[in-house]
């Protein structure tokens, strides 16, 4: 069979793959590491999930990786924008992925307004890809502290506004829970 002569290969995970579907773009990815995250494995899998999207992208990519419980930061970059993908960069959010430790309360607000920080300081600053943006926000689904839902909604929506008035970028979110 295929499976057999060709192993696990599969093109949808190679970087050549997602530079051609998708070009150039600026990808935060928002990682919940609050407590409950501790729970089923959940933790092992947003890691999984989230190394795997930083493997695939190139160098013509802009990436940050922000983690968020009771507040947000940004992993390992050594700067407060979006960093360049390349081999080394990515190496170095990879292993600050796999250190990450679950602990604290899912403020989701703060993740989402770190992420909109970090992507606003970085196209004022004409460090972006100058193409698609996306928001992978990855999370066990329930938040526990910080503002109300609707005020998170609001944000989300204020700020997806406001880089496209300012901007001119349309940003994608994209949930995973």
């Amino acid at each position: 069979t295929a499976q057999e002569k060709c192993g696990n290969y599969d093109p949808r995970l190679r970087p050549w793959f997602v530079a051609a579907s998708s070009g150039p773009k600026d990808v935060v990815l928002v990682l919940d590491v609050s407590g409950s995250m501790s729970n089923h494995g959940r933790m092992d899998l947003a890691k999984e999930a989230a190394i795997t999207v930083v493997e695939t992208l190139t160098i013509s990519d802009r990436v940050a990786v922000i983690a968020f419980s009771d507040y947000a930061y940004q992993v390992h970059s050594g700067t407060d924008l979006l960093v360049r993908a390349t081999n080394e960069n990515k190496r170095l959010l990879i292993d600050s992925i796999q250190q990450l430790t679950e602990g604290g309360a899912t403020n989701f607000h703060a993740g989402f307004q770190q992420a909109f920080d970090a992507l606003e300081r970085t196209i004022k600053q004409e460090y972006t890809s100058g193409c698609n943006v996306a928001i992978l926000f990855m999370t066990d689904g329930a938040r526990t502290t910080g503002p109300e839902t609707d005020e998170v909604l609001g944000l989300i929506n204020n700020s997806t506004q406001r880089l496209a008035t300012l901007y001119g970028r349309d940003t994608k979110i994209f949930t995973f829970s």
